[in-house]
């Protein structure tokens, strides 16, 4: 079976650390709480998939290529991306529909002039459309 690669727009990114982890997060009505009995009383709206991203030892060129694909700015007027990942939820590679509200980490390695890396760099994807 040929080894598939995570892929941001069709292109073929660094690839994460192994060890990468996927995260789920479901969304409540405003009204769901817990009594003061301590019994849940949850109405759930939906559940998102959210592709968390890390690598260590990264280049400074494919930061910024990954920066550019997800980070909005005037000049990409984008705010979403195409991801192909693998999926625990349908247990396989998909294409979907994703953003990045936030890049939780990057970690300056070495900043010698033709051989800038990163120490680590990572972030958090969540897909636009609910499971």
């Amino acid at each position: 079976m040929a080894q598939d690669y995570i892929k941001i727009n069709g292109k073929k990114i660094f690839q994460p650390d192994g060890g990468s982890s996927a995260a789920y997060e479901t969304t409540y009505t405003q009204g769901s709480t817990r009594s003061q009995s301590g019994k849940g009383k949850f109405t759930p709206m939906f559940t998102i998939e959210r592709f968390p991203y890390t690598a260590t030892d990264i280049p400074a060129k494919d930061v910024a290529e990954i920066m550019q694909m997800i980070v909005y700015s005037k000049s990409n007027k984008k705010t979403k991306f195409q991801l192909h990942y693998f999926s625990p939820y349908y247990g396989k590679w998909r294409d979907d529909t994703f953003y990045v509200g936030q890049v939780s980490d990057i970690k300056f390695g070495t900043l010698k002039d033709g051989e800038e890396k990163f120490e680590s760099f990572s972030f958090n994807a969540q897909r636009i459309d609910p499971l």
